[in-house]
């Protein structure tokens, strides 16, 4: 995820069209959203779409002749790939307590953890 924060750094300061791709869940609007904020045109809307972003891949829909190939080059000029979860396992802990945090925040409860064992059970987990 470092080559993608460092990636979005480069990326805000063009006007070039960035493409990201990335299964579900793994923080494309979140990725979208910061290019924004960092760019030239923070000041415009931000128009975040729904596209039902199932993953599948653009150049397989555009050899069905299910997507635009025109369009499909308009908005490929840069891609960021976003790696699944299972990927980055290292990023697992950290989420798990940025997820604890929030939930004792908006519960007013006593703060939790999890164990050693849980974490690494996650980890492993697909």
């Amino acid at each position: 995820m470092q080559e993608i924060f460092r990636a979005i750094g480069r990326l805000a300061r063009s006007s070039m069209t960035v493409l990201i791709n990335g299964e579900s869940g793994t923080g494309k609007e979140l990725v979208a959203r910061a290019l924004h904020r960092h760019s030239q045109r923070k000041q415009g809307p931000f128009v975040a779409l729904n596209t039902a972003a199932t993953y599948q891949s653009l150049e397989d829909r555009v050899a069905e002749g299910q997507f635009r190939e025109d369009l499909f080059h308009r908005l490929n000029v840069i891609r960021l790939k976003l790696p699944a979860l299972r990927e980055r396992v290292e990023d697992i802990p950290q989420l798990m307590r940025f997820f604890l945090q929030a939930a004792v925040d908006e519960l007013d409860v006593p703060v939790k953890s999890l164990s050693e064992q849980a974490t690494e059970k996650l980890q492993a987990y697909s």
